[in-house]
Protein backbone atom coordinates (compact mmCIF):
# COMPACT_ATOMS: atom_id res chain seq x y z
CA UNK A 1 0.00 0.00 0.00
CA UNK A 2 3.10 2.15 0.11
CA UNK A 3 4.80 0.32 -2.55
CA UNK A 4 3.06 -1.01 -5.85
CA UNK A 5 2.51 -4.60 -5.90
CA UNK A 6 4.65 -7.46 -7.41
CA UNK A 7 4.38 -11.02 -8.78
CA UNK A 8 7.73 -11.63 -6.43
CA UNK A 9 10.03 -9.76 -4.03
CA UNK A 10 11.38 -6.36 -3.77
CA UNK A 11 14.61 -7.86 -3.76
CA UNK A 12 16.59 -4.16 -4.34
CA UNK A 13 15.50 -0.72 -4.89
CA UNK A 14 15.41 -1.07 -8.38
CA UNK A 15 12.55 -3.12 -8.32
CA UNK A 16 10.92 -0.67 -5.60
CA UNK A 17 7.76 1.50 -6.83
CA UNK A 18 6.36 3.70 -4.42
CA UNK A 19 2.44 4.49 -5.15
CA UNK A 20 2.25 8.53 -6.43
CA UNK A 21 1.00 10.34 -3.29
CA UNK A 22 1.98 7.92 -0.07
CA UNK A 23 4.38 10.64 1.29
CA UNK A 24 1.86 13.37 1.15
CA UNK A 25 -0.82 11.21 2.96
CA UNK A 26 1.65 10.34 5.42
CA UNK A 27 2.61 13.97 6.05
CA UNK A 28 -1.23 14.47 6.38
CA UNK A 29 -0.97 12.24 9.25
CA UNK A 30 1.94 13.49 10.69
CA UNK A 31 0.74 17.37 11.11
CA UNK A 32 -2.63 15.96 12.50
CA UNK A 33 0.24 14.48 15.20
CA UNK A 34 -0.82 10.84 14.21
CA UNK A 35 3.03 8.54 14.21
CA UNK A 36 3.21 6.08 11.22
CA UNK A 37 4.80 2.79 11.67
CA UNK A 38 5.97 0.54 8.58
CA UNK A 39 5.19 -3.25 9.57
CA UNK A 40 6.18 -5.46 6.53
CA UNK A 41 6.36 -9.18 6.56
CA UNK A 42 9.38 -10.19 4.41
CA UNK A 43 9.98 -13.58 4.04
CA UNK A 44 12.12 -13.67 1.37
CA UNK A 45 14.83 -13.08 4.00
CA UNK A 46 14.28 -16.27 5.88
CA UNK A 47 13.78 -18.33 1.80
CA UNK A 48 17.56 -16.71 0.93
CA UNK A 49 15.80 -14.50 -1.74
CA UNK A 50 17.32 -11.80 -0.37
CA UNK A 51 19.26 -10.60 3.26
CA UNK A 52 17.80 -8.80 5.97
CA UNK A 53 20.47 -6.32 4.90
CA UNK A 54 19.04 -5.80 1.60
CA UNK A 55 15.41 -5.59 3.10
CA UNK A 56 16.52 -2.98 5.39
CA UNK A 57 18.06 -0.99 2.86
CA UNK A 58 15.49 -0.99 0.52
CA UNK A 59 13.20 0.55 3.40
CA UNK A 60 15.36 2.79 4.62
CA UNK A 61 15.56 4.01 1.04
CA UNK A 62 11.67 3.88 1.68
CA UNK A 63 11.42 6.51 4.57
CA UNK A 64 14.12 8.61 3.20
CA UNK A 65 11.86 8.90 0.18
CA UNK A 66 8.78 9.49 2.13
CA UNK A 67 10.64 11.84 3.89
CA UNK A 68 11.37 13.81 1.11
CA UNK A 69 8.03 13.78 -0.22
CA UNK A 70 6.59 15.04 2.76
CA UNK A 71 5.90 11.98 5.37
CA UNK A 72 8.15 10.45 8.21
CA UNK A 73 7.94 7.27 9.34
CA UNK A 74 8.68 6.28 12.89
CA UNK A 75 10.30 3.19 12.14
CA UNK A 76 9.97 0.47 10.30
CA UNK A 77 9.23 -2.95 11.85
CA UNK A 78 10.60 -6.32 9.29
CA UNK A 79 9.30 -9.61 10.16
CA UNK A 80 12.10 -11.86 8.25
CA UNK A 81 10.69 -14.92 8.41
CA UNK A 82 8.24 -17.32 6.55
CA UNK A 83 4.91 -18.56 7.55
CA UNK A 84 6.48 -22.07 8.37
CA UNK A 85 8.21 -20.87 11.10
CA UNK A 86 5.11 -19.55 13.39
CA UNK A 87 7.05 -16.38 14.58
CA UNK A 88 4.74 -13.98 16.43
CA UNK A 89 6.08 -11.17 14.71
CA UNK A 90 4.55 -11.98 11.36
CA UNK A 91 1.53 -10.56 10.37
CA UNK A 92 -1.47 -11.60 10.85
CA UNK A 93 -0.06 -12.08 14.36
CA UNK A 94 0.59 -8.83 16.34
CA UNK A 95 3.61 -8.88 17.63
CA UNK A 96 5.27 -6.07 15.62
CA UNK A 97 2.81 -4.07 16.27
CA UNK A 98 3.28 -4.66 19.65
CA UNK A 99 6.46 -3.86 19.69
CA UNK A 100 5.89 -0.64 18.61
CA UNK A 101 3.38 0.03 20.93
CA UNK A 102 6.32 -0.88 23.64
CA UNK A 103 8.80 1.14 22.14
CA UNK A 104 6.75 4.18 21.30
CA UNK A 105 3.79 4.05 24.38
CA UNK A 106 1.32 3.69 21.43
CA UNK A 107 -2.26 2.41 22.56
CA UNK A 108 -3.55 0.22 19.94
CA UNK A 109 -6.64 0.14 20.88
CA UNK A 110 -6.60 3.64 19.53
CA UNK A 111 -4.68 2.68 16.63
CA UNK A 112 -5.85 1.80 13.11
CA UNK A 113 -3.26 0.16 10.72
CA UNK A 114 -3.86 0.62 7.31
CA UNK A 115 -3.15 -2.06 4.62
CA UNK A 116 -3.38 -4.24 1.22
CA UNK A 117 -3.92 -7.78 2.83
CA UNK A 118 -5.80 -9.91 5.09
CA UNK A 119 -3.03 -10.89 7.22
CA UNK A 120 -2.71 -7.06 7.58
CA UNK A 121 -6.60 -6.59 9.12
CA UNK A 122 -5.79 -9.86 11.05
CA UNK A 123 -2.74 -8.16 12.61
CA UNK A 124 -4.72 -5.49 13.75
CA UNK A 125 -7.46 -6.94 14.63
CA UNK A 126 -4.97 -9.21 17.13
CA UNK A 127 -4.03 -6.13 18.62
CA UNK A 128 -7.36 -4.71 19.40
CA UNK A 129 -6.89 -2.05 16.53
CA UNK A 130 -9.21 -0.82 14.01
CA UNK A 131 -8.36 -1.53 10.29
CA UNK A 132 -8.98 -0.17 6.84
CA UNK A 133 -7.98 -1.51 3.78
CA UNK A 134 -6.45 -0.19 0.35
CA UNK A 135 -7.53 -1.45 -2.48
CA UNK A 136 -3.69 -0.64 -3.83
CA UNK A 137 -1.22 -2.88 -3.66
CA UNK A 138 -2.89 -6.39 -3.17
CA UNK A 139 -5.97 -5.23 -1.81
CA UNK A 140 -8.11 -4.87 -4.66
CA UNK A 141 -8.27 -9.37 -4.83
CA UNK A 142 -7.80 -9.28 -0.90
CA UNK A 143 -11.40 -7.29 -0.41
CA UNK A 144 -12.81 -10.07 -2.56
CA UNK A 145 -11.33 -12.34 0.36
CA UNK A 146 -13.09 -10.75 3.45
CA UNK A 147 -16.26 -12.70 3.18
CA UNK A 148 -16.80 -14.96 6.45
CA UNK A 149 -13.22 -13.99 7.72
CA UNK A 150 -14.75 -12.13 10.46
CA UNK A 151 -12.01 -9.25 9.64
CA UNK A 152 -14.42 -6.45 8.62
CA UNK A 153 -12.08 -3.07 7.99
CA UNK A 154 -13.69 0.25 9.37
CA UNK A 155 -13.21 1.45 5.67
CA UNK A 156 -12.14 -0.28 2.46
CA UNK A 157 -10.21 3.10 0.88
CA UNK A 158 -9.54 3.41 -3.20
CA UNK A 159 -5.51 4.07 -1.64
CA UNK A 160 -3.68 5.56 0.85
CA UNK A 161 -4.87 9.16 0.36
CA UNK A 162 -8.49 7.84 0.35
CA UNK A 163 -7.39 5.80 3.67
CA UNK A 164 -5.78 9.04 5.24
CA UNK A 165 -9.05 11.65 4.42
CA UNK A 166 -11.28 8.88 6.17
CA UNK A 167 -9.44 8.47 8.99
CA UNK A 168 -8.86 12.60 9.34
CA UNK A 169 -12.11 13.21 8.50
CA UNK A 170 -13.54 10.75 12.11
CA UNK A 171 -10.85 12.96 13.86
CA UNK A 172 -12.07 16.48 13.45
Amino acid sequence: MICAHRSDHVKSWDEFSLIPGAGSAIGRLNESGIRVFVITNQPGVAKGIFTLGQAEDVNNRMVDQLSRDGGEVQRVYICPHQESDRCDCRKPSPGMLAEAAAEYGVDLTRSVVIGDTVRDLGAAASAGAASILVRTGKGETEAARLSGLGLEPRYIANDLSDAVDHLLDGIE
